[in-house]
């Protein structure tokens, strides 16, 4: 996607969503189906490294506008920091709902 600016986070239930190798669902409240269209995951790389860049990048010209590090944190794509921040918000609800209805021991309810 044509990309403005990124926005990197290490937000808590996300973090989790990583630590497990599961992608956020992003079909499970209405403004985040809206603003998080692909989700992309990619293997734990060293931070900062050539392979870390090359990773991330691949991903992001896959078409994903968030890209989820393994056991890491994640990287948002927008056409502005605005963006990016709703988009990192919307995902780290959606997390954090999937986690509480785990915990419950219930799974949660996908829009349709």
């Amino acid at each position: 996607p044509d990309l403005r600016a990124l926005l990197h986070a290490h937000c808590s239930s996300v973090v989790t969503m990583t630590a497990v190798h599961r992608v956020p669902p992003v079909d499970l409240l209405p403004h985040t189906a809206r603003l998080c269209t692909s989700v992309g995951y990619t293997p734990y790389r060293c931070p900062g490294s050539e392979e870390f860049a090359q990773t991330v990048a691949g991903s992001f010209r896959q078409g994903n506008d968030v890209v989820l590090l393994e056991n890491h944190g994640i990287i948002i794509g927008g056409q502005g920091l605005q963006q990016c921040f709703e988009r990192l918000e919307a995902l780290e609800l959606s997390s954090a709902l999937l986690l509480r209805c785990i915990a419950l021991g219930r799974q949660p309810q996908h829009l349709t």
